[in-house]
């Protein structure tokens, strides 16, 4: 929170505007075959012309259910049945091979196909609990079948979060305007941090690099107005932050060890990640030679696995950084500059005015640049304001 130049103070929420009262949706009772938190996972990722939002309990006026709202002007429950239908043959088939008691594809579709109109055509108010799930879904499927879809990041949870690197926000930023960006002024003393591969500092450049991270969560807000009646709205909720972005896969640690004249056996006690069909299993390294690594899991006592296995499961086993022993290994042999961009982060929150000069910044750099400014749910335009709100 800041004091504006009006008085008043600013928050980090931008407001979203609509164009009409209600939104036409369509609405799925919980299925009891099939998880209903299956069924919208595969709506988002896999349908083209719909996104979803389960609600588990009645709210207000709103049942329990799954909500399913149209992007491109989709119409008809058949449609969207059939719509439904192809993204969970598409989400099944994806999760073949992973283990763990499913329920088959076709006992879902058995179950939509009962009562042909489960799906129901109903409207809810623009402003419903469950439009925020929906308008982060549909921002979200935008950006991932546009140009920008490697800056997304994972969060657990209903928040969007972008990463930027310094050269993304080089062909963002004019020129006359980059030095109201701490992040580039931080890798041009630092290049090492952000890429650049540095005589003595090859480790960080390799394994490590700090970019702008930037978050955003569509929040329902419920107030009471004059009359003593509620007022609904919904908010998207900005944060801004500089995080260590790292790639610790086991292979290219030993194979960096390994050119720079290090030994390998500096690995033994490292925590060690093991990704699983579903999960992962924690290791620590017994041994390590240039030719195998020796690990104990928690998940069997012990097992080799040798060079060439490593370098073909990219991916698969990663360095922990987390625990102790690790994180020695790591500033000791491989990066000593591993927390050099707290002092980023400890400069732009030091005081609540530069911290909301930089937010309003990243708004500018990102509506209507990485994300739209306008997101269409059926018959409803949202759009999101550039300007914080003022309480």
């Amino acid at each position: 929170m800041a004091l504006s130049t009006t008085g008043r103070y600013l928050v980090n929420f931008l407001p979203v505007d609509f164009d009409n009262v209600n939104l036409d949706v369509y609405w799925l009772p919980l299925l009891r075959e099939c998880p209903s938190p299956w069924v919208v996972s595969a709506i988002n990722q896999y349908a083209k012309s719909i996104v979803a939002s389960l609600l588990t309990r009645q709210y207000q006026r709103l049942q329990e259910g799954i909500y399913i709202a149209s992007l491109e002007g989709m119409r008809g429950e058949e449609n969207v049945s059939a719509e439904v239908k192809k993204a969970l043959t598409t989400y099944f088939g994806s999760r073949e091979g992973q283990g763990g008691k499913t329920p088959s594809v076709e006992k879902c579709i058995s179950e939509l196909d009962k009562n042909p109109h489960q799906i129901q055509s109903i409207q809810i108010p623009s402003t419903g609990y469950v439009v925020s799930n929906l308008l982060k879904n549909a921002l979200e499927k935008s950006i991932k079948v546009s140009e920008n879809r490697n800056i997304l990041c994972h969060k657990i949870g209903s928040e969007l979060c972008l990463q930027l690197e310094k050269e993304r926000l080089e062909t963002l930023i004019p020129q006359e305007m980059r030095h109201t960006e701490p992040l580039l002024a931080f890798c041009n003393n630092n290049s090492w941090l952000c890429g650049g591969r540095i005589r003595g500092k090859e480790g960080c450049g390799r394994f490590f690099k700090v970019v702008k991270e930037i978050t955003l969560r569509f929040q329902h807000v419920v107030t009471e107005n004059i009359k003593g009646k509620n007022d609904e709205r919904v908010y998207v909720i900005v944060s801004s932050t500089y995080r260590r972005i790292s790639t610790l896969n086991l292979y290219d640690i030993i194979d960096f060890l390994t050119t720079t004249g290090k030994d390998v056996g500096l690995l033994s006690g490292v925590r060690v990640n093991k990704r699983l069909k579903r999960g992962t299993d924690l290791c620590k390294v017994v041994e390590a030679r240039e030719n195998q690594v020796r690990l104990s899991c928690l998940s069997r006592k012990e097992e080799v696995v040798d060079i060439d296995t490593l370098r073909s499961l990219d991916g698969q086993y990663t360095i922990n950084p987390t625990y102790k022993h690790s994180r020695d290994f790591i500033e000791k042999y491989i990066c000593d500059d591993i927390d050099k961009h707290k002092d980023l982060i400890a400069e732009i929150k030091r005081n609540s005015r530069v911290y909301f000069e930089q937010l309003t910044n990243d708004v500018k750099l990102i509506l209507g640049k990485i994300i739209p400014n306008n997101i269409t749910l059926d018959n409803v335009n949202y759009q999101i304001r550039q300007e914080f709100l003022q309480v």
